[in-house]
């Protein structure tokens, strides 16, 4: 971001933007609209909409955490890095969600990476892989290695912002799926229908964003170890 706002990358991507359609979606079925919508702002009103966005984008953030993510991607789902390195086998969920975003992240590498990668944990760690199907540890050193290049940073920290930003609006979306229908079981003159049939596209679609960026990020992270290690 630039010099004059305010905000991190991270702060817009993972927080500003999913509480203010937090809001938005609160105000659309609650209140019709009328304080989102309204045509004139005072000074105080905007800081207070902004300071309200970013409070509402942290308890996004943890609940998207723990369902989509924590829930979701590594639960019902095998955590990508856990397949990148071999550790875990695909299952029928795992090849559907590979299909939807690619094999990006969903993947096995090749036997020599793995090779490189074992070797490079087992120096760092002194700890075998292989043997413990410790997935983290490998992720941990990878991790590192991102922390001491500049590009390989870059990489992951964009990577982060996206899956982020997606994990958060994909929980919104889901929010307002819910909320519309139950907007619409009280006044089904309303058009909350509709609305509740968008927000499950856009739940739907941003879940699959989600998805492919955070097994992009993994393999950003363990990119590093797949060179031979130093002697």
């Amino acid at each position: 971001m630039r010099n004059w706002f305010p905000f991190t990358d991270y702060d817009f991507y993972a927080y500003l933007t999913s509480g203010i359609l937090t809001l938005a979606v609160v105000d659309e079925a609650v209140f019709g609209g009328a304080w989102i919508g309204q045509e004139k702002w005072s000074l105080a009103e905007g800081v207070l909409l902004i300071a309200s966005s970013y409070v509402c984008g942290h308890v996004v953030a943890s609940l998207s955490s723990l369902t989509l993510e924590h829930w979701v991607a590594r639960s019902i789902l095998h955590p990508p890095a856990s397949l990148i390195l071999g550790v875990e086998a695909k299952r029928k969920r795992e090849r559907i969600v590979s299909f939807l975003v690619g094999r990006r992240g969903y993947s096995k590498i090749s036997d020599s990476l793995l090779a490189n990668t074992f070797s490079r944990v087992k120096k760092s760690t002194g700890e075998d892989v292989q043997e413990t199907s410790d997935f983290e540890s490998a992720f941990q050193v990878g991790y590192s290695l991102t922390r001491a290049d500049e590009d390989a940073r870059k990489r992951v920290d964009d990577f982060r912002n996206q899956y982020g930003f997606c994990r958060n609006v994909a929980f919104v979306s889901w929010f307002a799926a819910a909320i519309f229908f139950g907007a619409y079981l009280v006044d089904q003159n309303s058009p909350h229908l509709a609305f509740a049939a968008i927000a499950v596209f856009f739940g739907f679609m941003l879940t699959v964003r989600f998805l492919k960026f955070y097994g992009a990020f993994a393999l950003e992270v363990l990119r590093p170890t797949w060179g031979a290690p130093k002697p």
